[in-house]
């Protein structure tokens, strides 16, 4: 939520605007350190209180002293209170924070991180999780975002079985997973015999016939016949 300034200069005018922990304030002059920043935005006491500014995906220490320009960017900043900060790394790039922990949170707003990317530290094997805190108290963690990783997508292969059209789970088909696909109902044993032929299975697959146990990978658009013979 936006605020009102009582520090705007002599002239009143707003010229220029700065963030503070979400806030938008206007500011009257060209520039402002970062103590007046803190003094602006009512941190108090003001000699308590220490900046980062937030820009082009991270964050770094502001000293009181630091002279920001104003303009058509707004400056953003976070705030902290104390003396000590803390160091860690993003994806190879140094940052600061005034506080022991980070949100998991705050790295991807900051970052500017997508969704599609998870968090790891110190070359860990599990993400960190939504909504978690990571440690900086024990030296600076190398942070790593990385991709989700991508199930792999289990595409039905369109067939022509018995005249019908048909779809197989996968590519590759047994001669038994084809004689109860045709037959699902019709019991098997010795006294039943089944035959079942191939055509335009593919490159890797001439026409002809499966013998039992024998396994085919059928390409879309496969031709199969199955047909029963009862020896009785």
């Amino acid at each position: 939520m936006d605020e009102p300034n009582d520090d705007l200069g002599e002239a009143g005018a707003p010229k220029g605007l700065i963030n503070v922990d979400g806030r938008k304030i206007p500011v009257a002059r060209e520039s402002i350190t970062g103590g007046e920043a803190i003094e602006i935005a009512g941190l108090v006491p003001a000699d308590a209180h220490r900046l980062v500014r937030v820009d082009g995906g991270r964050a770094s220490l502001i000293e009181s002293d630091t002279e920001i320009p104003l303009g058509e960017d707004v400056p953003v900043f976070r705030s902290g209170r104390g003396g000590a900060h803390w160091a860690l790394k993003v994806d190879d790039v140094e940052w600061d924070w005034l506080n022991p922990g980070i949100l998991a949170s705050d790295v991807r707003d900051i970052a500017s991180l997508p969704a599609d990317r998870e968090l790891y530290v110190d070359g860990g094997t599990s993400p960190v999780r939504p909504g978690g805190l990571i440690d900086l108290t024990g030296g600076a963690p190398d942070v790593s975002s990385r991709l989700l990783p991508v199930a792999p997508v289990k595409r039905s292969v369109p067939i022509i079985l018995n005249g019908r059209p048909c779809e197989l789970a996968t590519a590759d088909a047994t001669f038994e997973d084809l004689v109860r696909l045709a037959f699902p109902k019709l019991p098997a044993g010795p006294q039943r015999t089944f035959t079942v032929t191939v055509r335009r299975a593919g490159a890797d697959q001439p026409d002809g016939s499966l013998a039992p146990q024998q396994a085919a990978r059928l390409q879309p658009g496969a031709v199969i016949n199955v047909s029963s013979t009862d020896k009785s």
